[in-house]
């Protein structure tokens, strides 16, 4: 009797922190459903494409540009559930002078300027959603509008084939952010919204 006791109370903590597994691709279509703990996990290796050193160049100005380090992060927490996550670390030149080079800034905070979670994948291309936030000093602030919680960046994976060329795999960056200029507001945001970065 006293073993079983010993043994039900081992058991408890384990069931009271166990959690269903479910592809990170899943997310979307698992969200929803009943509360109970789940990891959304990169199982299947979707992130990987997006991992590593990326490069946009002005093509009219080489010395201006962004680099960017894509990370992943295993199994971080929010509400009941757990995330495999990207985040990005960046370094913003322009016209040879740097505007942004976040190795300057705490772990914490780099994590909390750009990062988020897959959004769509298929055997073309994969698109995540990530949170955005760059250290400048022009005021905004969060907002939704149709589709587009604001600031965000979605950066899409590309694979294209051109008959001529080979193929060409590159990310496309592209951020949201709804300015209204009656209200005087201006864009507050110094990386282009809209490029394409070549892996380097």
């Amino acid at each position: 009797m006293k073993n079983l006791i010993i043994l039900l109370l081992l058991l408890i903590p384990v069931s009271l922190y166990a959690q269903t597994i479910i592809p990170i691709e899943q997310l979307s279509s698992q969200l929803k459903r009943e509360d109970t703990p789940k990891y959304f996990k990169d199982v299947n290796g979707i992130y990987d494409k997006f991992l590593g050193d990326w490069k946009y160049e002005d093509p009219s100005n080489s010395s201006t540009y962004l680099e960017i380090s894509i990370i992943k992060l295993e199994r971080q927490p929010s509400l009941n559930h757990f995330y495999d996550e990207i985040y990005i670390e960046f370094e913003y030149v322009e016209n040879g002078n740097t505007v942004y080079d976040s190795s300057t800034y705490s772990d914490e905070r780099v994590k909390s300027m750009i990062s988020g979670l897959i959004k769509i994948s298929n055997p073309f291309n994969t698109v995540c959603l990530m949170s955005y936030n760059e250290p400048t000093n022009i005021p905004w602030s969060y907002k939704a509008y149709k589709d587009c919680l604001s600031p965000s960046l979605t950066i899409e994976h590309v694979n294209e084939i051109d008959m001529n060329n080979g193929q060409r795999t590159y990310l496309k960056w592209d951020v949201c952010y709804v300015v209204d200029p009656a209200q005087g507001e201006v864009w507050p945001f110094k990386i282009p919204n809209h490029i394409e970065l070549e892996r380097i």
